[in-house]
């Protein structure tokens, strides 16, 4: 084929217009005649000298904040009349790679050749996307297929790289596994070679002699994925290996490049964590016991719990940060209702707030014997002949109406409760209900009488 000269740049991930300001193809240096050598590649000082191979590479994070969705983008500057990428192999390590919600042909990677060409309105414009073919929780593969391209393109080619003879645009072959939970993942793929090529196909989209010796210096963007399927790990830093072979390198001698770099994530840091689960408040005498479901944030430094005497708040900080996921707030005033809220709280600062519990202490029921009417401690002859002087004979009040009522009707004191007690000591009658006379204890039902006062020496 006949083929014009022009510098063509090669994008891969996002729209073609942010990535001029985004991206710096400054390690190797273009020059002006894009079919002359970079003078770099000859500089043997220059940190990417390699007079097999010249090229460079330049890793970026589209979006950069610690825990967020993001892509990871790669700028690489492929030389003139030197062979272009054969295999690539970029392995992330950190973040989480999530591939089980993937279905076949799902676009999740592109390749985007975008440059002007001297005195054409139209631009060169191969698109390239990463089509998954299959695939699991843990790897899927996918083929990368020119998608989209013009007629100056085709014109310049000298061929159209999507139709059937061009393989329908398939170039290269590969897949992406996931190494789990903030394991990272590794993306590989590899030029697709003859004996490989679908029934019909006389080529790849891109002709081999357009790989083998390009007529100009190409730079590349990177980027995987271009769905949100990888969140960055809530680490700082993120490692980045990536090897870059040639075409149709060596098996056992390959000419290839490897580039190990570390990017720093935006200094924000970590998120929050996220909202307590499950609060309880438990009321007791005088305090309330609150409980939680434990978070999961590795970097959790605590909980900051809050109250106040309003539902919904304004709420007031009482403690934090607590270590475990409970807490009781206590000096409080019995018959009042306390709401609380529970935050997390890590180096990003607090959680948002936990759903609203609340709690109202009381004093405890005091305990006592029932049928100890006078509040010697035992039931015995005494009780009964205490209640009837009380009720006949104008003698001392029960200081524990309760627990002078033998019979726990619960309403007043009267003959019954001193025929009760002699029937239960004397002839064999039931024993007084709860708590009943041998052990002291509370009131298990609700009566009209004065609050008890009982020693709690008789017990």
């Amino acid at each position: 084929m006949t083929r014009k000269t022009v510098s063509i740049v090669c994008f891969l991930g996002a729209a073609p217009s942010l990535f001029a300001a985004q991206i710096a193809f400054d390690c190797v240096t273009i020059p002006a005649n894009p079919t002359a050598r970079p003078l770099d590649c000859d500089d043997l000082a220059h940190p990417f000298y390699d007079p097999l191979w010249c090229t460079c590479l330049k890793t970026y994070l589209r979006e950069n904040v610690a825990g967020d969705p993001a892509a990871v983008q790669q700028a690489i500057i492929e030389v003139v009349r030197q062979p272009t990428i054969g295999k690539y192999v970029l392995t992330v390590k950190g973040g989480t790679l999530e591939l089980g919600a993937l279905s076949a042909d799902d676009e999740i990677g592109q390749l985007l050749i975008d440059a002007p060409i001297p005195g054409q309105a139209e631009r060169f414009l191969l698109d390239f996307q990463l089509v998954v073919t299959a695939g699991s929780e843990t790897e899927v593969e996918f083929d990368v297929i020119v998608r989209r391209t013009n007629a100056t393109s085709m014109s310049i080619l000298g061929y159209n790289p999507m139709d059937a003879a061009h393989a329908g645009g398939l170039t290269y072959r590969g897949k992406a596994t996931s190494f789990g939970v903030n394991g990272g993942f590794e993306l590989i793929f590899e030029y697709v070679l003859a004996d490989q090529l679908p029934v019909g196909a006389t080529s790849t989209g891109i002709q081999t002699g357009d790989l083998l010796a390009p007529g100009f210096s190409i730079p590349v963007l990177i980027t995987f994925p271009t769905i949100e399927i990888y969140t960055l790990p809530s680490a700082k830093i993120l490692e980045v290996e990536t090897v870059v072979d040639q075409l149709f390198t060596d098996p056992v001698n390959p000419v290839q490049r490897t580039f190990a770099e570390t990017l720093d994530l935006a200094t924000n840091g970590p998120k929050p964590p996220a909202a307590p689960a499950d609060l309880v408040a438990v009321a007791g005498d005088a305090q309330a016991a609150l409980d939680w479901a434990d978070n999961a944030e590795a970097d959790l430094q605590g909980y900051n719990v809050y109250r106040s005497q309003t539902s919904g708040g304004p709420y007031a900080k009482i403690a934090g940060p607590v270590a475990m996921s409970a807490h009781t707030d206590a000096g409080l005033t019995n018959g009042t209702t306390y709401y609380y809220v529970v935050r997390a709280v890590n180096a990003a600062g607090e959680s948002l707030d936990s759903s609203q519990a609340s709690a109202t202490p009381e004093a405890p029921a005091p305990a006592f014997r029932r049928g100890d009417a006078n509040g010697d401690g035992s039931l015995d002859l005494t009780d009964p002949i205490f209640v009837l002087g009380f009720q006949f004979l104008g003698g001392p009040a029960p200081a524990c109406f309760d627990a002078a009522d033998a019979d726990d009707l619960g309403t007043t004191l009267d003959l019954t409760d001193g025929i009760y007690s002699l029937q239960y000591q004397f002839l064999g009658g039931p024993a007084p209900p709860a708590p009943g006379p041998a052990v002291c204890g509370a009131d298990p039902t609700p009566s009209g009488f004065p609050p008890c006062v009982y020693d709690p020496a008789k017990c």
